[in-house]
């Protein structure tokens, strides 16, 4: 097993941001759950960068965000698993 990979983000919605990972599987996050992401703008939101395979963050954002912590706010039916078998 290995732990799945962020490969992009799409960050258009003002209220959800979606994390696509390599296997395919895609999830969305309501940003309110994240006010360092809520408070920055649209524009700035599309300067995502990927630090590690499951970590990002923005250009214009101090904080880091892992995959593991983003899930724990996602529906477990949408993405059952980290782990990729």
């Amino acid at each position: 097993m290995r732990p799945a990979i962020i490969t992009s983000l799409n960050t258009a919605n003002p209220d959800i941001i979606t994390i696509y990972l390599d296997d395919e599987r895609s999830f969305s996050v309501p940003v309110h759950y994240f006010s360092a992401i809520e408070n920055l703008t649209i524009e700035e939101r599309q300067r995502w960068i990927l630090l590690d395979e499951q970590v990002f963050s923005f250009e214009d954002c101090d904080e880091v965000f892992h995959l593991q912590q983003i899930l724990g706010f996602a529906s477990t039916e949408i993405v059952p698993a980290l782990e990729v078998v």
